[in-house]
């Protein structure tokens, strides 16, 4: 099996980026979407897991994510 090559893997990781910002900005309407342990409390192992999303990509940051100035 062909390993892929690193502009596809840049190019992947950061489709999974942008569709799970598309989770959360969804999400934030609904009255059980919270950050951190707040969002644990959901009642639903998957509002749980939209809440643990969300919280990741809001406190986890990458060089080159776009999300801070470099």
């Amino acid at each position: 099996m062909a390993m892929p090559d690193q502009e596809g893997d840049v190019d992947y990781l950061q489709r999974v980026e942008r569709l799970a910002h598309a989770v959360v900005d969804h999400a934030q309407d609904e009255p059980w979407f919270a950050y951190g342990e707040d969002g644990q409390a959901a009642e639903r192992s998957l509002e749980r897991a939209i809440n643990d999303l969300a919280s990741h990509l809001r406190h986890t940051h990458h060089d080159g994510d776009g999300c801070l100035s470099e």
